[in-house]
């Protein structure tokens, strides 16, 4: 009967012994998966951030574009107006002042060409910075996708 107790105990003693060690495993197991999702929500945020300072920049350089175009085309108007004016004024004024006149009339038509042209850069440029804009949005959803998906492996490794 003290054999088989001491048996019994031996048996117990090596079941608790290997409980305690699965045990510790698990913890050393769980602690690296937290440690792994730590980083990795790390990872996200600053993924987030990056991608979103971008995309603030961006967002910036267009209004700023947008601004300047609206400026552009101000003083394009008001070169018009007093293109209209002059052209007007041309028919009344006697031969002698007509040359002056008609070459300041060049000079503003010049003017007007070369704002056209500024224009045509700057709508370029807003196209540049909206595809820009754009690809930075299309980076952010493909880097979340990552992350969350990062995220899921480890939440699932948790569980």
């Amino acid at each position: 009967s003290s054999g088989i107790n001491a048996e019994y105990g031996a048996i117990q003693e090596d079941h608790e012994q290997q409980l305690a060690f699965v045990r510790d495993r698990n913890k050393s197991e769980l602690s690296i998966v937290q440690l792994e999702k730590k980083d990795a929500d790390e990872d996200l945020k600053n993924v987030i951030a990056r991608v979103q300072s971008r995309k603030t920049a961006l967002e910036a350089e267009l209004k700023q574009l947008d601004d300047q175009e609206r400026e552009l085309k101000e003083r394009e108007n008001a070169l018009n107006e007093r293109k209209r004016k002059m052209e007007l004024s041309q028919k009344e004024f006697e031969a002698s002042t007509s040359l002056k006149m008609t070459a300041e009339l060049l000079e503003l038509q010049n003017q007007i060409k070369l704002m056209h042209k500024e224009i045509e850069d700057l709508m370029a440029e807003k196209r540049n910075v909206t595809g820009k804009l754009n690809e930075s949005l299309s980076k952010q959803g493909v880097e979340e996708a990552q992350a969350d998906e990062y995220k899921k492996l480890a939440e699932a490794e948790l569980s």
